[in-house]
């Protein structure tokens, strides 16, 4: 009997040290993405803060401008810490979350002219929204879900994080899109966007699965290295790498709207 507990409890720990090993190791590095981490606590803490204010059915205007006011002060916030990251920068590289982020000058430049940005853009939507008739009370923490994919999207290091991020970020902007159903312009732009951006998502990812099946390249140094030292260039996957970056630049510029995939 006790042999068997023993033998049971032996089994148990093999099946243990078997999830165990497929945990993937590496550097997650968590301090190279303070800011972001920050900025998504916030904004965890502000849903939940938002959500008890309307369990007691307090006005939604008064909510929503409460909402805004704190969403100003927490990108404040974010824009010092990148502008503090700028300014005392040596200049290195870092890879965080096991090589899936990448945090450098380049990156933390961007996302400093994104949170600058957005900060522009929620200040001076006060105006809009006091004037409308009906409460916008998810108009600030939409366009925080989105300040916060971008910059996930700005730091991505693998395509699948990148196309996660343009996908998370294009899912807020159909609702920002559509934020006024009572505009005929309004209700059209977010249908004829929506459209766009699921065939554009479709092309990106099977871009994406080209490019996987050919040499396994999704981490984007691998696939900046294979473009620049023509290494799998000349070799037999090289049409499959052509039509895998072809059917990416369409998916993105559709994304992005960009020409020619502007319609």
């Amino acid at each position: 009997m006790i042999a068997e507990v023993f033998q049971e409890m032996a089994l148990e720990a093999e099946a243990f040290e078997a999830l165990v090993a497929l945990i993937p190791t590496g550097s997650y590095n968590f301090g190279a993405l303070t800011p972001e981490i920050m900025f998504l606590t916030a904004l965890i803490a502000l849903f939940c803060y938002v959500s008890y204010l309307l369990h007691f059915s307090m006005n939604r205007t008064f909510i929503g401008m409460l909402c805004h006011e704190h969403l100003v002060t927490i990108l404040g916030v974010l824009t010092g810490a990148y502008l503090v990251r700028l300014i005392s920068s040596d200049g290195s590289t870092i890879l965080a979350f096991n090589d899936y982020f990448i945090v450098n000058d380049y990156t933390t430049l961007f996302k400093f002219l994104l949170s600058v940005t957005t900060l522009i853009i929620i200040v001076s939507s006060k105006h809009y929204l006091i004037n409308r008739a009906q409460p916008h009370l998810e108009f600030a923490l939409i366009l925080g879900l989105v300040l916060l994919f971008l910059l996930g999207l700005v730091g991505a290091n693998h395509l699948f994080v990148a196309f996660l991020c343009i996908v998370g970020f294009s899912l807020n902007i159909y609702v920002l899109i559509m934020f006024d159903p009572t505009l005929s312009a309004s209700r059209e732009a977010g249908i004829k966007y929506y459209y766009l951006s699921a065939f554009s998502a479709g092309v990106l990812v099977f871009g994406c699965f080209l490019l996987l099946t050919a040499p396994s390249l999704t981490g984007l140094k691998l696939v900046n290295d294979v473009f620049t030292t023509n290494q799998l260039l000349l070799s037999t996957d090289a049409p499959l790498i052509h039509y895998a970056l072809l059917f990416m630049l369409v998916g993105l510029f559709f994304k992005l709207s960009a020409f020619p995939g502007h319609l």
